[in-house]
């Protein structure tokens, strides 16, 4: 077996060895629980209109256009 082969071996374990470790440490940081037993969820629930998005993103562009970039500090 030549110095090749040997790193190509390597890469290859180390591989399978990174699959298989993330099957057994399953992440739950992303996990969302989508039940909900509770009717205050629903009373909570708000809605945006497509207006007030619009309005909402005009307002950020005007902040972000009034303000001013030194080498140090951004004003606005």
């Amino acid at each position: 077996m030549n110095k090749a082969d040997r790193i190509v071996l390597s890469f290859l374990a180390i591989g399978v060895w990174g699959i298989l470790g993330s099957y057994w440490i399953e992440s739950s940081i992303a996990d969302a629980d989508t039940t909900c037993s509770s009717d205050i969820y629903l009373e909570d629930k708000h809605h945006h209109s497509t207006n007030d998005i619009y309005k909402f993103k005009w307002k950020v562009r005007r902040i972000v256009e009034d303000c001013s970039v030194t080498d140090e500090e951004i004003l606005c």
